[in-house]
């Protein structure tokens, strides 16, 4: 489908070539629908396959040995390729799956409308089994995702495995692509248009338009944090000044009897507030090197707060008996909830569930998955209706069952959550979400009011997942993505809808419509033949999904200017406990052992343009170089050889001939990842993420 060579890194003399095997059909995206600047990601709606594929497959398995992929534009005369500097392919994730045994827990954009551009990342689409179909002999998948290779580099870089292997679908039916497209076309020549003015890095002569790595622009809503309440030790970060301890007191809704400027050894330094008798008192202490903590004496005594967020959660702590009174008010007739102590469902929250009905549940939830229900630990005190909303009063101990649970504390009563509403009395996927802060009360006690953490932007909470060493490097590097205060381009500044250049900058008019393509290349599937592959991902940004490239020190020679990060794992912590049949991104820690390990097939490197140099990935039991990958630059304007871009990064391939034999990996095998980018100039949202592809050992 793609004119050109697909090459392998890793291959034996005379074996760098690939080539896809077996039949292919085809499927299109819905079509899409930009203006200049415009971001496009959201999950389409569902495409049949064609008929001819789902009648040869109806109750039979299919074997699909590799896919294509292309962006372009359906005309009279045919498909004609879009250029990457024209309609940018950020990444995509393309499924397929027999839909007979899922329910689709999400909220797909219509494909055909410019309306309803939302404001939130789409994430992967919520594939729930449906309970009447599940078959517990079942061992085949019922699903496959496409993400290997899926940025810039997606056309030429190979997609395919050596023979024996493949990804089995059993009766597939269905396709399902989420884009995230960023459309950059010239509306005055072949290259090239404004950039945001308000955050313009790129240097003049840069080929490959800067609005690829999402710049934060004046269009973005930015909300930091508001003010937290600390009752023990000290605030890791203070209000400085008088003003600026009594305007933070005021965020937090106190009306102070009277402000303080005091000079006093016991009273916690900087901004403290003190409620007795119904009327709160706010100092500035200026005895800065106080050595009395925050909340003395809180343990025995109450708190209270409430917090209206989408929907309304009130928190009782009564120290005296460690019981916990927990209200939540939300809209009646569709499911609503609370996760405690987190600002994602990525930190995997311990929530209070409401159904339509009124009923509670309790759950510890997972990454953009409603997780497992947990036993009761609540008791049930009222549940009402008015005008529309339902009140439900919940009480429980202040310790959790287990670690599944959330245990509340007097010494916790700053605590972030998460809340959302769905769109059906039963839990499925949300209607809408996001993250808040409920500080809470305590009477008689010098509270200490510290400065908050993180923020939003566009009214989603600032994820904050850089790890530290040794996973990862970037938080001993300072690097800007890893902070709400210094993130300045990337992801949560490009979402569906979004347009990247500033708000005082006009929109140029013309409407571009293009999609994506897609050839699959499928066999039938022979158990003595083929052998399924499941996913494993390493991010060396761990886990934030992207970086900042720094700039070098002037005058250093752009040659010289390379930026390095590196991030060591196991394979333990890319498998998981869930079910490979129908769950597409799993990797299952049940099929892998201390003495039965798996075969590395295939791993592609993902970076971005114009600044990836190469990513390695090593086996650090041996020292061994497991795979280099070095991406291709194109040289001129031609579609698939655009100069500034990446066209294809070369994968490595273990296990056919001409290819080296499949390393094998245990649960307790250390990896490192190393990511090299040219840091000449600045940059945003690069990303280093291993896209590979493994076999059990049976």
């Amino acid at each position: 489908m793609n004119p050109g060579t697909y090459l392998i890194a890793n291959a034996y003399p005379g074996y760098e070539t690939a080539k896809y095997r077996g039949d292919y059909f085809e499927v299109y995206s819905w079509p899409m629908e930009t203006q200049y600047s415009e971001v496009f990601w959201r999950v389409q709606k569902l495409i049949r396959l064609p008929e001819k594929i789902i009648q040869m497959f109806n109750g039979s398995v299919m074997a699909i040995t590799g896919y294509e992929v292309d962006v372009v534009r359906r005309t009279e005369k045919g498909d004609v390729s879009v250029p990457s500097y024209q309609e940018y392919n950020h990444h995509y994730g393309s499924y397929v799956f027999d839909n007979n045994s899922y329910t689709l827990n999400m909220n797909p954009s219509h494909h055909g409308s410019r309306g309803g551009h939302g404001r939130h990342p789409q994430q992967r689409p919520h594939l729930v089994p449906r309970p009447d179909n599940v078959n517990p002999n079942q061992t085949i998948p019922v699903s496959q995702v496409f993400v290997e290779g899926n940025g810039g580099e997606m056309r030429l870089s190979f997609h395919g495995f050596p023979p024996g292997y493949a990804q089995l679908v059993s009766n597939p039916n269905v396709f399902q692509i989420e884009p995230m497209m960023i459309n950059t076309k010239s509306t005055t020549g072949v290259r090239g248009g404004p950039l945001p003015i308000s955050n313009n890095i790129w240097p003049a002569d840069n080929p490959a338009s800067g609005l690829i790595e999402c710049p934060c622009t004046t269009r973005i809503k930015r909300e930091p944090s508001p003010p937290t309440l600390k009752s023990q030790g000290f605030c890791e970060k203070n209000f400085t000044t008088p003003l600026d301890c009594f305007d933070g007191s005021v965020t937090l809704g106190y009306t102070a009897y009277q402000n303080l400027t005091v000079s006093d050894s016991t009273l916690p330094p900087y901004c403290t507030l003190n409620t007795e008798n119904g009327q709160t008192t706010v100092s500035f202490n200026n005895y800065t090197t106080s050595t009395t903590n925050c909340g003395i004496g809180s343990t025995e005594s109450d708190a209270t707060g409430k917090q209206q967020s989408i929907n309304t959660l009130q928190l009782n702590l009564t120290g005296q008996t460690q019981t916990a009174t927990i209200t939540i008010s939300g809209q009646d007739g569709v499911w609503f909830g609370v996760g405690f102590n987190a600002s994602l469902m990525a930190d995997q929250p311990y929530a209070i569930i409401v159904d339509g009905y009124g009923k509670v549940s309790e759950r510890k939830l997972a990454e953009h998955n409603p997780g497992v229900e947990l036993a009761p630990s609540v008791t049930l005190v009222s549940s009402s209706v008015l005008k529309g909303i339902r009140t439900v009063v919940v009480t429980r101990p202040f310790q959790g069952k287990d670690s599944n649970y959330y245990t509340f504390s007097l010494q916790q009563i700053s605590i972030n959550f998460i809340n959302a509403v769905g769109s059906t009395p039963d839990l499925q996927y949300h209607y809408n979400r996001t993250g808040d802060v409920i500080n809470l009360d305590i009477t008689d006690v010098d509270l200490c009011v510290c400065v908050g953490h993180g923020g939003k932007i566009n009214g989603l909470p600032f994820g904050e997942n850089c790890k530290p060493e040794p996973t990862s490097d970037l938080l001993i590097q300072q690097n800007p993505t890893c902070f709400y205060e210094t993130f300045n381009g990337g992801l949560q500044c490009c979402y569906d809808g979004d347009f990247l250049i500033d708000a005082e900058q006009e929109i140029p008019p013309p409407i571009d419509v293009f999609y994506m393509k897609f050839r699959y290349y499928y066999e039938k599937y022979d158990p003595n033949y083929h052998q399924n592959l499941v996913r494993l991902y390493i991010q060396t940004e761990a886990w934030q999904g992207e970086y900042d490239i720094p700039q070098c020190p002037p005058g250093t020679p752009s040659q010289e200017c390379i930026h390095t990060i590196t991030a060591h794992f196991h394979l333990s912590d890319l498998i998981m406990d869930c079910d490979q049949t129908y769950d597409a991104w799993c990797a299952s820690n049940r099929s892998v052992s201390a003495d039965k390990g798996i075969a590395l097939i295939y791993a592609a490197a993902h970076c971005h343009a114009p600044m990836c140099i190469e990513m390695e990935l090593y086996d650090m039991s041996t020292g061994s170089l497991l795979c280099r990958n070095v991406p291709i630059y194109g040289k001129s304007y031609n579609v698939m050889d655009e100069s500034g871009y990446i066209i294809a990064i070369p994968p490595c391939l273990w296990g056919g001939e001409g290819l080296p034999p499949p390393p094998i990996l245990y649960p307790d095998t250390p990896l490192m990842a190393i990511k090299r980018a040219n840091n000449t100039y600045p940059h945003y949202g690069d990303m280093a993420s291993w896209q590979m592809r493994a076999a059990y050992i049976y």
